[in-house]
This record gives structure tokens, C-alpha cells and sequence, in this order.
């Protein structure tokens, strides 16, 4: 069965990449912001990278934020990458309080930076996900705690329930949720 997915273009973030990764996978892709196109796709994808308030105002400007949530509810599998992950979340603090699409109830905080510790703000670079036990039911369940990911982020997801909770990752010695898996929603911070 052949599959498609719509990559969402809120004007930021890195589309081509994502859009050249999912096409190796031999997966139709289509870069939009027209939110009657996503319908027609079998998945949708938000990619990561920018800031979440202006990433959430042009959703709701382009008329993207409520199709989102009308299509999970439809249980269309969504994949968030780095900020298309907090996207998912209730809201988040980077540059005031903003409501985020709360198909992921939680918040996202800054990271905290430490003088003297290697890990500043923000958490860039190569870094290990430790599975939980949750991962068995995820994508990530063919990789190990060996396997190492990408970072480039400043915020980090806090979801309400722990159960969805896929892998976590750290930084100045504190764990925090790198990837999660709640039905028909998979995301990752890195």
C-alpha cells in the first residue's frame, strides 16, 4: 500500500529536509499551507525549527490550527519533529504564554542553563534517548539506548500524562521527555 504525507509549511522550520527524508522512504510528499489539501493526505507532519508563538499565529492565520485538530480527532496519524512536537502540547512559555493545538495535554518550558556545566542553552548536538517501556508501542521501537539523536532546541515538553512518554533524553543532568506516543500522534524533540 502506497502511503502520502503532508508536510505542513507554517512559513518555518526545516520543510526540504523532512520533505527529502520522507521521499527516501519512497513516501508521496507535499509541502502546503492550504489546509483543504491535508485532508487528502493518509499522514501529516510538522516539522521542527522557529519560534512557537509565531508558528501558532500563522496555523490560526492560514486556517491550519483547526483542521490539525479536526483531523486527529479523525485519527489521522500526525508526526511532530522538534518544535512540530510542542506544537502538539496545551501551551508554552517561550515569549509569553501561548495556547498551543492541546492535542498533547502539558506545557513546554525553557531548559535551564547552569555556569559551568557544558550543557548550556541552547541543547544542540548528538545525545543518547533512553527507551522506557512505553517505546514497545512507538516508531522508535527498532532503536536501542545506544542509539543516538539530534538536538537543537532551547524548550523542552512536560506532557500531564507520563504514560505517553516514549524516551527521555538529558540535559545538565535533568531528564526530560524526547519523544512520545499517544494513539494516532507520534513526536519527537530531537
Amino acid at each position: 500500500m502506497k502511503i502520502n504525507a503532508f508536510i505542513v509549511d507554517y512559513n518555518s522550520g526545516n520543510l526540504h529536509s523532512v520533505k527529502s527524508a520522507i521521499n527516501s522512504l519512497n513516501i508521496k510528499t507535499l509541502i502546503s499551507n492550504n489546509p483543504n489539501k491535508m485532508k487528502n493526505y493518509d499522514a501529516i507532519i510538522l516539522p521542527g525549527v522557529g519560534s512557537y508563538k509565531r508558528a501558532i499565529e500563522y496555523l490560526k492565520k492560514k486556517r491550519l490550527f483547526d483542521e490539525i485538530i479536526n483531523l486527529s480527532d479523525k485519527q489521522k496519524p500526525i508526526l511532530g519533529i522538534c518544535l512540530g512536537f510542542q506544537l502538539l502540547f496545551s501551551r508554552s512559555n517561550e515569549f509569553g504564554v501561548n495556547d498551543g493545538l492541546n492535542l498533547i495535554q502539558g506545557e513546554v518550558k525553557k531548559l535551564e542553563s547552569k555556569v559551568g556545566f557544558s550543557d548550556k542553552v541552547p541543547n544542540i548536538g548528538w545525545k543518547k534517548i533512553e527507551m522506557l517501556n512505553q517505546w514497545r508501542n512507538s516508531p522508535l521501537q527498532d532503536n536501542s539506548n545506544d542509539d543516538l539523536m539530534y538536538f537543537i532546541h532551547s524548550y523542552y515538553a512536560i506532557p500531564k500524562d507520563n504514560k505517553i512518554i516514549t524516551s527521555v533524553s538529558y540535559h545538565n543532568n535533568i531528564s526530560f521527555c524526547s519523544s512520545i506516543c499517544k494513539k494516532n500522534i507520534f513526536a519527537t524533540q530531537f
